[in-house]
């Protein structure tokens, strides 16, 4: 059902009228449904753009004319497009039958370019998120694929079992942070990544108890040697 005093307020706007919004129409409760509404009879009524022309010739001077920044802002962005410039992810959030996101398209492009430099880091809340563990798992099963070489799913699930080298091998890779921020162990991330079709249960438990087992020796090593430590004193 459309709404028929934010449709005029923004033909106000459109004719000089009025400056924004009113905090009725589009504050802090503004739904998906007003947004869409706003942009759909920019696109479709005034400029009859199709899906299409919306992905491909939306862009930041073209919102600053048709005077919806404020309702672009609107739109939650998934992380990793920044939207001021990424207008593209307009259409995929008014058409998203027409128009697909691919999440996975965009986190390897956010990945590779990290991997190449053009990033310095990872935008921001992108492993943090509510997808940023599926970013992660993303991420790992394409440098798997680029940069692991190993014989089979068994050999995968041993190398991951080993804590200290699968850390410094995700370092590598600019993957050790999502490791430490979302998994208990590296194998853990690496059982979450793989298709159903490829996980190792059995393999997989026997690795996460390999490597606690390692962690256990280690912090009572640690704690030990501090003891004799604190007794020479």
């Amino acid at each position: 059902m459309e709404n028929i005093g934010l449709l005029m307020e923004y033909e106000d706007i459109l004719l000089g009228k009025r400056k924004d919004f009113s905090a009725g129409y589009i504050g802090q409760g503004t739904s998906s449904q007003d947004i869409s509404q706003i942009l759909r009879y920019a696109f479709e009524k005034l400029l009859h753009w199709s899906p299409e022309d919306v992905r491909d010739y939306a862009s930041p001077g073209l919102i600053r004319k048709l005077h919806l920044e404020r309702i672009v802002n609107k739109i939650d962005f998934p992380s990793g497009l920044n939207p001021k410039t990424d207008m593209f992810y307009i259409a995929c959030f008014l058409y998203p039958k027409q128009i697909r996101f691919s999440r996975e398209k965009l986190a390897m492009q956010v990945y590779q370019k990290v991997i190449d430099g053009k990033l310095q880091k990872y935008p921001k809340n992108f492993f943090l998120s509510a997808d940023g563990e599926l970013n992660a798992q993303i991420c790992l099963r394409y440098a798997i694929n680029q940069n692991l070489y190993v014989n089979s799913i068994r050999e995968l699930y041993e190398f991951f079992s080993d804590s200290d080298k699968a850390l410094s091998w995700l370092k590598s890779i600019n993957l050790q942070v999502p490791c430490r921020l979302i998994y208990e162990y590296p194998i853990d991330m690496l059982h979450s990544c793989l298709p159903a079709s490829q996980k190792d249960e059995l393999m997989y438990h026997m690795g996460k108890y390999h490597a606690s087992l390692k962690k256990y020796k280690k912090e009572k090593a640690n704690a030990d040697k501090n003891k004799r430590k604190r007794n020479k004193t």
